[in-house]
C-alpha cells in the first residue's frame, strides 16, 4: 500500500535511533490501531528496500499468518512517500499502553516506559529498588510469554525470513493476560537477500558470529535459535548474572529434560545440533498446557515455587471471526493455571479433525461456547459440534458445571443453549465470574476423595436457572490434513 507523507497529518516525536526517528500519526489503515511512522535519517536507499520487503512479506501472508504476524510484532504496515516519490519511510503499529510500566527516573520522577523482556530477569529487590510497578510474574506466564515470541520467530523462518537482532531489548510484554510485542521488525530480512547485514546485541551473540575473525557474516535460523534459547535461559528463572547467562543447566526444576535437552541444543555451538523454532514452540506450548493448576483461593505460584496439582481441562468453542478474542481468553486462562484445549494447537498434523474435536469434548472438564454476532449466524459445521456438545452435557450428573456459554459481545444467545446461565467476557467483571466457575470445579475435585467424572455444572452453567447459553470451545482453529482454516464455529 503506498501512503504519502502529506497525508499522515501531525507528527508527534515518540522516540529516536542512529537510522531514524519515530512520530505518531493520527493517520489510519483499514483494520490498524494506532500507528507510528518511523522516517529514515540515514541509509535511505538499503533501510527502503528493507521496509519494502518487509510490507510485502506480510501482504502475502495468508489471512491466518498475518492475523498471527500482527497480534505478536509491530510489522511495518505500509511504504511512506514524499513528495518526490521517494520512500521516506514507513508506518507501523504504536505499542499499546498496556505494554508500559511507569518507572523510577532516579531523579524523583516517574516516567512511563517500555516493559521490556528484560525486566523477567530481575529479582524482586532490583525491580524494587528500580522503582518499576512490575509484579512478581509467575513461572506459567514466563513460559507463555516465552512461547509467544518463538512462535513468531517460528512463522518468519516458515515463511523464509530471519529476525536477527533478537533480545530482551526488543521485546515487551504485559501480563494481564500475557502477551509481547516483538520491536524493531524492520530489521528482519529473507535468507534469499545475501546481502542483508543485520544488527545483534551485545550478550546475544551466537559463537559463529562472535569468533576473531566470525566464521559467517550473515544471520539466519540457526543464530535466530541461539538467541531463543538465550532468552529462555534468562527469562524463565530470574536471579543474579540471568541477563548474560548461557547455561541451561540453572533451569533444573523450572523445566524436564526434554525441555533441558532442546535448550541445550538450542545453545550448542555445533549449529547442526541445534532444533528449529518450531520444535522448540511445540516444546513450549506442551509445557504451558501442561503447568498444574493452583488451589483456588491461593496466590499465584512464583517462577521458583511449585504448583498445585489437579489442571482444569476447558474445551474452547469458537469461530474464525473471533479469533482474537479467543486467543487472548486462551493466555488468560493458561496465565490462571487453567488448561484449555484449543484446535489450532491441539490437533496434530493427520489427525481426524472431526474425531479429535469429538473425543476432546469427552475428556474436558468443561467446554466453553463461545458467542459472538459473527458466531451465532454460522451454519454448517458449528451445528454438528453444539449438538456433540449438547449430547455429552445430557451425560453429567443434575447440578454439576460441564457448559458455559461465553458472549464475547452483546448478541443473541441461540434458543438451544439458553437453558445454561451464560457469562458476559465483555462486562468488567466476566472473566473473573467465569473464572471463579473453573476454579470452583478444580477445588471441587481436590477435596473430593471420588474417582474424576467428566464435567460440573454450578453457578456458571448450571441447568434451568435464569438465561443461560451452553459453554464450548474459545480459540481460533486451524486444522492440518485438508480443512485449511476451518473453525469448529465455521462452515
Amino acid at each position: 500500500m503506498r501512503v504519502s507523507k502529506t497525508d499522515l497529518g501531525r507528527l508527534v516525536p515518540i522516540g529516536q535511533g542512529g537510522f531514524g526517528n519515530v512520530f505518531r500519526v493520527d493517520y489510519r489503515l483499514p483494520g490498524d490501531p494506532a500507528l507510528a511512522y518511523k522516517e529514515f535519517i540515514s541509509h535511505q536507499a538499503d533501510l527502503a528496500s528493507s521496509a519494502a520487503a518487509a510490507v510485502g512479506l506480510r501482504e502475502n501472508l495468508s489471512l491466518y499468518d498475518r492475523e498471527d504476524l500482527d497480534r505478536y510484532a509491530a510489522w511495518p504496515r505500509a511504504l511512506v512517500y514524499d513528495t518526490r516519490g521517494a520512500v521516506s519511510g514507513f508506518l507501523m503499529p504504536v505499542v499499546p499502553q498496556d505494554f508500559f510500566c511507569r518507572l523510577d527516573t532516579g531523579s524523583g520522577g516517574i516516567e512511563p516506559r517500555p516493559r521490556e523482556m528484560s525486566w523477567l530477569t530481575a529479582t524482586s529487590d532490583r525491580r524494587k529498588a528500580a522503582g518499576i510497578d512490575l509484579r512478581d510474574v509467575t513461572r506459567t506466564e514466563r513460559l507463555i510469554v516465552l512461547a509467544q515470541l518463538v512462535r513468531t520467530i517460528a512463522l518468519l523462518h516458515r515463511h523464509g525470513w530471519v529476525f536477527g537482532d533478537i533480545s530482551s531489548k526488543n521485546v515487551v510484554f504485559k501480563i494481564d493476560p500475557p502477551l509481547i510485542m516483538l520491536l524493531d521488525c524492520d530489521s528482519a530480512a529473507p535468507l534469499s537477500d545475501l546481502s542483508r547485514r543485520q544488527p545483534s546485541t551485545p550478550f546475544w551473540l551466537p559463537p559463529e558470529l562472535s569468533g576473531q575473525p566470525p566464521s559467517q557474516s550473515l544471520q539466519d535460523d540457526a543464530t535466530d535459535v541461539y538467541k531463543l534459547g538465550l532468552a529462555i535461559v534468562r527469562c524463565l528463572l530470574p536471579g543474579p548474572g540471568a541477563t548474560t547467562t548461557s547455561y541451561p543447566g540453572r533451569l533444573a526444576g523450572q523445566l524436564d529434560a526434554e525441555g533441558i535437552g532442546l535448550v541445550t541444543r538450542a545453545l550448542s555451538d555445533d549449529r547442526s545440533e541445534r532444533p528449529s523454532a518450531r520444535e522448540l514452540y511445540d516444546y513450549l506450548d506442551r509445557a504451558v498446557s501442561a503447568r498444574p493448576r493452583r488451589a483456588a483461593g491461593t496466590s499465584a505460584p512464583r517462577a521458583d515455587s511449585p504448583a498445585a496439582p489437579f489442571p482444569v481441562k476447558v474445551f474452547l468453542c469458537h469461530s474464525s471471526s473471533d479469533k482474537r478474542v479467543v486467543r487472548e481468553l486462551r493466555s488468560r486462562l493458561l496465565s490462571d493455571d487453567i488448561q484449555p484445549w484449543l484446535d489450532e494447537e491441539d490437533i496434530l498434523p493427520g489427525q481426524d479433525w472431526d474425531l479429535a474435536i469429538r473425543k476432546a469434548i469427552r475428556e474436558s472438564d468443561i467446554v466453553l461456547v463461545c458467542l459472538s454476532k459473527a458466531s451465532i449466524s454460522k451454519v454448517g459445521y458449528i451445528q454438528r459440534e453444539i449438538r456433540h456438545v449438547l449430547d455429552v452435557a445430557d451425560e453429567q450428573p443434575e447440578g454439576t458445571i460441564f457448559l458455559i456459554p461465553v458472549r464475547l459481545e452483546p448478541c443473541e444467545v441461540p434458543d438451544r443453549l439458553r437453558r445454561w446461565q451464560w457469562v458476559d467476557l465483555f462486562e468488567e467483571r466476566g472473566y473473573q465470574r467465569l473464572l471463579r466457575a473453573l476454579q470452583g470445579h478444580g477445588r471441587a475435585r481436590q477435596l473430593s476423595s471420588a474417582p474424576r467424572r467428566q464435567g460440573r455444572r454450578g453457578a456458571l452453567g448450571r441447568r434451568g436457572n435464569g438465561p443461560g447459553a451452553s459453554a464450548g470451545r474459545m480459540g481460533p482453529a486451524r486444522s492440518s490434513g485438508g480443512h485449511g482454516e476451518r473453525t469448529s464455529l465455521d462452515n
